[in-house]
């Protein structure tokens, strides 16, 4: 399958997920991640069908520009930070819905979803970062089915099946039945 229509397809679950599972039950205002740019002055004009990583970050109180921009900063940076925080916001929203502390790894897992995303991004636009290269790092479950999800579609789009569980779950008290059902 062409990776960009995967790419679209993943985008679209993040959006889709955000809305219908996340939305309704985090608070009000989350607090943002740390932003960070490497300052690269290679940004591309249109984002695309990224701009939906934009758009939910900035709803989350992350700046939708650099706040250190002096006439650019690097596009993969900006996602990376945007889909940290959109991972960051899954991760405490689904911790309070399910009752449940989140693991000590899940921080780390939520930057990994970022670099993730951002890597894509980068290969898919062949936009550059003077950031060293991407370090993945091997993820383990976190508990929380929403976000393990974003991992393991983002580690390797088009290799995991997009259907899950998920796809017949319409709030996270449905996905807290389907937790105790599975316990």
């Amino acid at each position: 399958m062409n990776e960009s229509l995967v790419i679209n397809q993943l985008l679209g679950r993040l959006c889709y997920f955000h809305v219908q599972f996340i939305e309704p039950r985090r608070p009000r205002p989350s607090p943002p991640s740390e932003v960070t740019c490497c300052r690269h002055p290679a940004v591309p004009a249109e984002f695309g069908p990224w701009a939906v990583l934009r758009d939910i970050a900035a709803d989350l109180g992350v700046p939708r520009d650099c706040p250190a921009d002096a006439g650019g900063c690097c596009a993969v940076c900006r996602v990376r930070t945007y889909a940290t925080a959109i991972a960051e916001c899954w991760a405490s929203t689904e911790s309070r819905a399910y009752g449940v502390d989140a693991r000590p790894e899940t921080n780390v897992q939520t930057r990994t979803v970022g670099d993730q995303i951002a890597s894509r991004f980068a290969s898919l636009t062949h936009t550059a970062c003077s950031r060293p290269p991407l370090q993945f790092r091997p993820h383990s479950a976190t508990g929380l089915p929403l976000t393990d999800e974003l991992l393991t579609l983002w580690a390797a789009p088009g290799e995991a099946p997009v259907t899950s569980a998920l796809n017949h779950c319409a709030s996270l008290d449905d996905v807290v039945v389907l937790l105790k059902d599975h316990s």
